[in-house]
């Protein structure tokens, strides 16, 4: 056992010296910068500081966070070079409402080169918004200035539009660009220099030009001789010039005209290859209409023999009884109840080929296109003609008949039942995510952001009449779910992927968890079982992997790395080996398993990233894309056969499913399409209504809408879809959210690397008195956390951050954003920590005060998250004795022979346990207000007493039953060894009175009851002196780091004193509840009366942080030091 006491006498000041937060040698240099949210969508308010540094930049800054706000505001993936709105100004008027008089015509040469300037925006490059200077064009198709994407891509290896993954061997020289770049630059040269010639024509005109050129050569030599000329010489001038004439306009005329011949030749040629190929086309029209007029009459001859046969039994049977007349003859050949149906059928159908006659047409000459090509019948088309009836036709006419019947199969789509994937009746967001039927299709599961996997029964949910439907099996996820399969062999065994990086099997007749796969490092998107080999699964990861596991390992059995995030797998549903799976470089990867150091084929067209991809048979495959197109392929060809479009899908997962003919997909237009794989246009599309709370009164307009299908899934033996719709909680806006940052690159190429802008939300924003907290100081503190970790995640570690309207508030949450307690990792495994510091010297004395508050927080947080048995009472004292008598503090260590008390156990509760190394937070923020006390140079004198020992097994161990006596004499009997803290702190109150204080306030992780009052949402207090606590509220108001107030009644002082047998006072309570309240009461007993006492009870706010304050990473809080040093700040 070991009881240490600290104690600081009146502080003596040293250097206060401020550490960086990391020593990072070589580092890119970033700068945050805030702005303020308007009325406006179109708009934002720079900061003062922000506002100088637009102009430092020739207002760059302030023209990027526009452009950004455009682009987003607009779906799609606009040109970033696209701002034409931006600092236009009409030239119209005077301002006086009048018209100004017509332009001279000059002007129409300048409005000319506008024109051109308004389309240089084509060939302005997206990061330094300049013409392109050397095109270089990445391997996802976007083209750059040279120089400036290798710069990005020295600062991050990602596409700046896009954000695929890139080196510099993926960037290559866009000659074509750089000559049409040189073109429009000579163009616009030569137009001004034609603007500039005519104006000064006209000024010449006019006689203002001094200085008139000098006529040509021949002019001058004319106008000179022309007195000493003769007759015949004129005349043989004459002659020479005619000739010269005459030779000269043939040659214009045969040049003229030759050019002309090389026109008409060349028109000439391509009509007659038209001319040749219509007459193929209609020959090869017509040998179809033949053997379909043949097919036809074949089947009329056989129909009408069959008919003639029915009508002579018709009258055979009639001769038996002659008296009767024959009336049913008619009646069977006419049959109306038959053939009425057929035509109301067929004139549909022909109706809808109508409609969709070009794509038809396109489809037949795809399908015939071999024999169009070669002008002959193949052989086994001979052989087959020779057999006769409709096995004549050629495989290619066959293909098509039967592409036109599976089209005009169907007409529409109705809805048979809905059911709702959530209980909320608010109907709040719940994001479906898969939708999967059993082997049998009797069941089918539907999973999602809620967690959870719900089994429903088909037949059951058909045949209600009502939309409440329950299911018959929920499981229940850890995580957000993103897909789930169904084995193909084992009825009841499922398999989900979740957010977490999970893949999880499920007993689906139990819903129990069977199995857990826990090796993708980030978010898995797919998971899929082989409908071969049933043991196998594939999973797709974030983490740009795609991992195999089987049923009978606890482990992944290979992983196949791809250079971009995997977004979905599929396996060839006949074959055990090869799998296809679509990721974020906007390619499909097709693989067998056997060999995965090299893919089979790569499948590339889509524009974006490949969200779906199902197998529509064996060799063909259908994958869907954010690029609002589906395209199908062979596994054989690398090109596209077929794209779909006409649904829309920009920025969601809409779902893709395939029976086999045909292929339907969600669109963002909350509505369903229906594709057949013969053709690219949607077959037909189903418009979902809207779906709306309880609270909503009235029908909400269409525009409002937010939602889309989010999955689809088709049943196997029945023409049916399974439809998820999804409403999202928001959508992304135009502005920079509060508390949120965006960067960008190449406002300043000299000094900053990257600028992270921040949003600061409202200005002028104060204290919400409800809440109890300053916002504007809390708005500042989390959009500085932000900025610095936006830059730091792009690897740019020396950051500066200007004042954001409140230079402390930024400096604590810079500081406290940017520490990370890293402890005994490898070298190689620490992450290298951001330096930050002041941009400007407005504020600086803030700032150095920010500073101070967040490193003593920081300290800690380091205190608090060291392993126990690196940080034992010895140990904490010697560090707190190195730091803070190197700033001049008197420190004073005791060990346990000083002390009366001999308080030793190991009587923890198992649960939590790992956090029970932060036990000792209260000691940990005594030592750091000290040390922020010390450096700012409180006018107060401070003892700070900390009472240290450890909690170990021995032979000394107070047991339950024991009893102690405290320092001023009163007995305690222990019938809770787990209550220990309020053994030791007790001594420690009774020996602070010896100081004569002005008031004492001590703080501890002391009991759970108050994370279960407040959580961890601020510090639980209880005293007896009304001024102190509204100090120190006011504290915590300003820090953001709040307290609230218990009550201190005799009622709990009568727990733990009147209650008692052999002792003055229990170390716990018997009543149910109250446990802050007894604990507290158990510590006044130890204060006398006279002396103003406050107990902070911060077991809630010691962490691990749990997003309660955003600038606060992972870990021990370290709370709520900032307020204590504010609190005493205060009182001076």
């Amino acid at each position: 056992m070991a009881l240490s006491f600290i104690r600081t006498g009146a502080l003596q000041y040293g250097n206060s010296h401020l550490r960086l937060f990391a020593n990072v040698s070589t580092m890119k240099t970033g700068l945050v910068l805030g702005v303020y949210e308007t009325e406006s969508e179109d708009n934002v308010v720079l900061t003062p500081t922000a506002a100088k540094y637009n102009e430092l930049v020739n207002g760059k800054l302030l023209k990027n966070i526009l452009l950004v706000i455009l682009v987003m505001s607009t779906p799609g993936d606009s040109n970033m070079g696209n701002d034409s709105s931006a600092g236009s100004s009409g030239g119209l008027g005077d301002g006086s409402g009048k018209f100004n008089k017509p332009h001279p015509p000059t002007n129409v040469l300048q409005r000319m080169t506008g024109i051109l300037e308004d389309k240089s925006n084509d060939y302005m490059c997206p990061i330094c918004f300049d013409l392109i200077d050397t095109a270089y064009i990445t391997r996802c198709g976007h083209t750059f200035c040279h120089h400036c994407i290798v710069k990005c891509l020295e600062i991050k290896d990602r596409c700046p539009k896009c954000s695929f993954t890139l080196s510099e061997q993926d960037i290559f020289p866009n000659f074509l660009l750089d000559e049409l770049v040189s073109k429009y630059k000579t163009r616009t040269k030569g137009l001004a220099q034609l603007g500039s010639y005519a104006d000064n024509s006209r000024h010449r005109a006019a006689g203002n030009d001094s200085s008139a050129p000098v006529s040509d050569g021949l002019r001058s030599i004319v106008a000179a001789e022309s007195a000493n000329l003769t007759l015949p010489d004129v005349n043989v001038m004459l002659e020479v010039l005619t000739q010269r004439k005459h030779l000269l306009e043939a040659e214009t005329c045969t040049a003229q005209n030759k050019l002309l011949h090389e026109f008409l030749k060349h028109l000439l040629q391509q009509k007659e290859e038209q001319k040749n190929q219509l007459q193929k086309e209609v020959a090869l029209i017509k040998k179809d209409m033949e053997e379909v007029e043949n097919i036809l009459k074949d089947v009329q001859s056989k129909s009408i023999r069959r008919e003639m046969l029915g009508l002579i039994d018709i009258i055979d049977s009639n001769m038996i009884k002659p008296n009767e007349k024959a009336t049913g003859t008619t009646d069977t050949f006419t049959n109306p109840s038959v053939s009425q149906p057929g035509g109301s059928t067929l004139a549909i159908r022909r109706k809808r080929l109508h409609a969709h006659f070009d794509d038809f047409v396109q489809c037949y000459f795809d399908s015939r296109g071999k024999e169009l090509l070669l002008g002959q019948k193949t052989q086994s088309q001979s052989e087959a003609q020779q057999h006769g009836g409709m096995h004549s036709t050629s495989s290619g006419l066959d293909v098509f008949r039967e592409n036109l019947v599976k089209f005009s199969r169907y007409n529409s789509l109705r809805p048979l039942a809905t059911l709702n994937y959530s209980s909320d009746l608010f109907n709040n967001s719940t994001i479906v995510s898969s939708i999967e039927f059993d082997k049998d299709n009797e069941f089918f599961a539907i999973a999602g952001v809620t967690k959870r996997i719900k089994v429903f029964d088909y037949g059951a949910v058909i045949r209600d009449t009502v939309d409440i439907h329950y299911p018959c099996v929920e499981m229940v996820s850890s995580s957000k779910i993103s897909c789930v399969s169904w084995n193909s062999f084992h009825k009841g065994m499922l398999a989900s992927s979740d957010y977490e990086g999970t893949v999880t099997v499920w007993d689906a007749m139990t819903g129990q968890r069977t199995k857990a796969f826990q090796e993708h490092e980030k978010r898995c998107w797919s998971v899929d079982f082989n409908d071969v080999d049933t043991r196998l699964i594939a999973s797709g990861s974030d983490d740009a992997r795609v991992k195999l596991w089987a049923l009978n390992t606890d482990y992944s059995v290979a992983s196949l790395e791809a250079k971009a995030n995997v977004c979905c797998v599929k396996f060839n549903p006949r074959s055990s080996c090869h799998l296809a799976f679509g990721s974020a470089d906007h390619c499909v990867h097709y693989y067998d398993l056997r060999n995965m150091k090299e893919a089979l084929c790569i499948f590339k067209g889509h524009r974006k990233a490949v969200s779906y991809v199902k197998f529509i048979n064996k060799e063909e495959i259908v994958s869907a894309s954010t690029d609002s197109q589906l395209k199908m392929w062979n596994i054989n060809n690398p090109l596209c056969l077929r794209s779909f479009v006409g649904h829309v899908n920009e920025k969601n997962f809409v779902g893709l499913a395939t029976d086999g003919d045909y292929v339907a997909c969600g669109s963002e237009n909350n509505a369903l399409y229906v594709y057949y794989k013969g053709l690219t246009k949607q077959l037909f599309s189903y418009k979902f209504d809207a779906v709306r709370s309880i609270l909503e009164v009235q029908d909400r307009r269409e525009e409002d809408l937010n939602e889309f299908v989010s999955a689809v899934k088709p049943h196997d033996k029945v023409t049916l879809l399974l439809v998820a719709l999804l409403k999202p909680l928001n959508r992304a806006g135009p502005k920079i959210p509060k508390g949120h940052a965006r960067v960008f690159w190449g406002l300043d190429e000299t000094d900053y690397s990257g600028v992270a802008v921040v949003g600061l939300g409202k200005q002028g924003l104060a204290i919400n008195k409800l809440e109890e907290i300053h916002e504007g100081k809390e708005s500042v503190r989390a959009a500085a956390a932000a900025g610095c970790r936006a830059l730091d995640d792009v690897e740019i570690k020396d950051i500066k951050l200007e004042t954001l309207g409140d230079a402390e508030a930024a400096a604590e949450g810079a500081g406290l954003s940017t520490w990370l307690y890293q402890g005994y990792k490898n070298e190689e495994k620490k992450k290298k920590l951001p330096k930050i510091s002041l941009y400007g010297e407005e504020g600086e004395a803030e700032w150095r005060v920010g500073i101070i508050k967040a490193q003593a927080q920081n300290w800690a947080r380091e205190l608090s998250d060291t392993p126990a048995n690196l940080m034992t009472p010895t140990i904490f004292s010697q560090r707190v004795f190195e730091v803070l008598t190197h700033l001049g503090v008197d420190v004073q260590v005791h060990d346990k022979s000083w002390a009366e008390q001999k308080i030793n156990d190991c009587s923890q509760p198992s649960s939590e346990m790992d956090e029970m190394r932060a036990d000792m937070s209260g000691a940990a923020c005594v030592a750091a207000t000290i040390r922020a006390a010390a450096e700012l140079k409180l006018k107060k004198n401070i003892v700070g007493l900390i009472p240290l020992t450890e909690n170990l097994p021995s032979g000394h161990a107070t047991k339950p039953g024991d009893l102690v006596r405290a320092m001023n004499g009163k007995t305690i009997i222990v019938d809770n060894t787990d209550a220990e803290g309020r053994l030791i702190l007790a001594d420690a109150l009774c020996y602070a009175e010896q100081f004569n204080p002005r008031f004492i306030l001590d703080i501890a992780t002391l009991t759970g009851a108050m994370r279960i009052a407040l959580s961890n949402s601020a510090t639980g207090v209880f005293t007896n002196d009304g001024n102190l606590y509204e100090t120190l509220r006011n504290a915590g108001t300003v820090t953001g780091d709040r307290v609230w107030r218990f009550p201190l009644w005799q009622h709990f002082t009568d727990e733990v004193t009147k209650k008692v047998k052999g002792a003055d006072i229990n170390n716990i309570a018997k009543c149910k509840g109250g446990g802050s309240c007894t604990a507290a009461a158990f510590l006044r007993e130890f204060v006398t009366k006279d002396t103003p006492w406050m107990h902070l009870d911060i077991a809630g706010v010691m962490g691990p942080a749990h997003d309660e304050l955003p600038y606060i990473p992972a870990g021990m809080t370290g709370r709520p030091t900032r307020t204590l040093i504010q609190f005493l700040q205060a009182l001076c």
